[in-house]
């Protein structure tokens, strides 16, 4: 399991004059980067987000709650 800080970052586009802005939250990693997290478990506690590397290792972390 890898514990990642959270960030809101905004994402504006401008299409025929109008403007649309949209507010995203990831998580990073100590070098500000976005790590590898889509397409595995994760669970977002006290403003951090847990990323498992296993669906074992998920399922652990539940049962011990």
């Amino acid at each position: 399991m890898n514990t990642y800080n959270l960030k809101t970052v905004q994402e504006s586009v401008v299409i025929n004059g109008n403007l649309s802005t949209t507010t995203y939250t990831i998580p990073v990693d100590i070098d500000n980067s976005i790590p590898n997290y889509l397409n595995k478990n994760r669970v977002i506690k006290e403003d951090k987000m847990l990323v498992f590397d296993t669906e074992q290792e998920y399922l652990d972390y539940f049962n011990v709650l």
